[in-house]
């Protein structure tokens, strides 16, 4: 034996370790799963559909505490993971949708906005005007133009409010 692998296959104390090894087990030792317990989730989510932040979709994700550590494409793919204690939300008409770490965020007006005149595109105060203004012939007598509200005056070129 080399002197290299020699200090491999010495156990405590020097004493040379049985050379009779299957799968990393000595003989008459049984075999042992790694780990001794199998992983349990603390909650598992079911959903239509589950987007990733690297793009993928999924249909179930498995949780442990706040951290994800499983994943499927198949809804039932990570059923042998739950135990009695694993909350289970079972929703096919859910999208889940990865986790956005702004507190500040306001989802529904980021929303409403889409439907809106998009003046938080406009780069200068006579492009802010001229959507405005075009909105405003567009619309039915009487109608409210309705502008986004993520615009500021810094993104416009003379960098002042639009009066």
């Amino acid at each position: 034996m080399s002197d290299i692998l020699k200090p491999l296959a010495c156990g405590p104390a020097g004493a040379e370790r049985s050379r009779d090894v299957t799968h990393g087990q000595e003989k008459g030792t049984p075999m042992t799963r790694e780990p001794a317990e199998p992983l349990r989730l603390d909650y598992l989510i079911k959903a239509g559909t589950i987007h990733s932040m690297t793009g993928k979709t999924y249909r179930a994700v498995g949780l442990r505490g706040a951290e994800i550590v499983a994943v499927s494409a198949e809804p039932d793919g990570l059923d042998d993971l739950t135990g009695q204690s694993t909350a289970v939300v079972d929703a096919g008409d859910l999208t889940l949708l990865p986790a956005f770490a702004d507190s500040h965020e306001h989802l529904m007006e980021a929303s409403r906005n889409t439907l809106l005149v998009p003046v938080d595109q406009a780069r200068s105060v006579a492009e802010f005007t001229g959507m405005v203004a075009g909105a405003a012939r567009d619309a039915a007598p009487g109608e409210w133009v309705l502008t986004s509200i993520g615009w500021h005056e810094s993104n416009l070129a003379e960098n002042r409010l639009q009066t």
